[in-house]
């Protein structure tokens, strides 16, 4: 299959912290057939402990450095810190910037993710939004809601 002819897919992580949802992820990249997709995966933060094990196949994009490539200076950290919670807001006010291509198919792992993907500037891919919870262990209802409504404007729905 031509590289034209490959789906392209997009997902979109917070980070690589130790969590179900990253190695699901991980497993995903490593086991989805590489003739049949040109993919990448997007993290906000190259952070945690399981960002060694991104396969070195994958096209990677990350917006910012993760806490350990900060400063021990609690100063120096805490000016670093805010410049990155101001990059990461300018991104998502401005998220064409971040976008170096189109994708087919844009996935959001958790919905930590939903609105990263839904705001995407690829009107045309097809959103996959994926939810590894369940709703009735939340008891501020209108984060449950936020979360139904986010739901109900992806293409596609996987739960489990």
């Amino acid at each position: 299959m031509k590289a034209k002819d490959k789906i392209k897919v997009l997902f979109r992580l917070r980070s690589l912290e130790m969590g179900g949802v990253q190695r699901v992820i991980l497993d995903l990249l490593r086991n989805l057939p590489k003739d049949k997709f040109d993919i990448t995966l997007m993290l906000n933060l190259y952070q945690g402990e399981l960002v060694s094990e991104i396969p070195k196949d994958i096209k990677l994009i990350t917006l910012a450095k993760g806490k350990e490539y900060f400063s021990k200076n609690k100063i120096i950290n805490s000016l670093q810190l805010i410049l990155r919670r101001i990059k990461l807001k300018f991104y998502a006010i401005f998220p064409s910037i971040i976008y170096p291509e189109k994708y087919d198919l844009e996935i959001a792992p958790s919905y930590t993710e939903f609105e990263m993907v839904l705001n995407s500037p690829n009107k045309n891919s097809r959103k996959i939004g994926w939810f590894h919870s369940d709703v009735s262990y939340d008891t501020d209802k209108n984060r449950v809601m936020k979360r139904i409504n986010l739901m109900k404007k992806f293409d596609w729905i996987c739960t489990n």
